[in-house]
């Protein structure tokens, strides 16, 4: 159907792939212990990222940056760099505490903030633009005359995973903070813990990237 074949392998190769922690999700968790429209925000961001990313990887681009390996090298260096300093942030936020004036106004602010961050980890990712373009053309069928429309259904797919798993994700966290232990974590060291994941997401990509 729509040209693809092995749909159950590729939720599960999809599935394996989302449960790997990477910076999103490391970023959603350092959201989610605000409040749920804060963790529902980032995970927003970085579905539309995804989905730019889908959309651009369906038109070719990761041929383009195949031919221009300058491209893909800078986009590596800013998507790790850009990593590195949300989780410098976090680490520094940690130790603070904020005051209460204009709570609403702030909390309006930061949403908007988080959504906004939410797209650019994932924008300044290259590699799931080489992802998507190596992993979803495995599941078409070979000869299908509407390849780009089966391309963006696998794409579909994906993200509705994706979405299921954050959104399961801040549910796991916002319940948990329900019990006073967790409560004194996520207010304590959360920020330290989801700050220090950042970074090793940072310099692995960096790492691997240029290592």
């Amino acid at each position: 159907m729509f040209g693809i074949e092995n749909l159950l392998a590729f939720l599960l190769a999809a599935t394996l792939v989302i449960l790997i922690p990477g910076p999103a999700t490391f970023f959603v968790m350092g959201k989610a212990h605000l409040t749920f429209s804060h963790g529902a925000f980032a995970t927003l961001g970085i579905i539309i990222g995804d989905v730019a990313l889908i959309t651009v990887s369906g038109l070719g681009f990761a041929s383009l940056m195949t031919k221009f390996p300058l491209l893909l090298i800078s986009v590596k260096l800013g998507g790790a760099i850009y990593v590195l300093y949300l989780g410098l942030v976090l680490l520094n936020s940690s130790s603070k505490n904020e005051p209460g004036i204009n709570a609403i106004d702030r909390a309006r602010d930061q949403r908007y903030q988080t959504f906004v961050k939410g797209i650019l980890i994932t924008l300044t990712n290259p590699k799931p633009i080489l992802f998507f373009s190596a992993f979803f053309p495995m599941f078409i069928m070979e000869g299908t005359k509407s390849a780009v429309q089966s391309f963006y259904i696998l794409g579909m797919y994906f993200e509705f995973l994706n979405l299921s798993y954050f959104c399961i994700l801040i549910l796991i966290v916002t319940q948990l903070q329900q019990l006073p232990l967790f409560n004194r974590f996520m207010q304590g060291g959360f920020k330290s813990v989801s700050g220090v994941g950042l970074l090793c997401c940072g310099v692995f990509i960096l790492v691997t990237s240029f290592g």
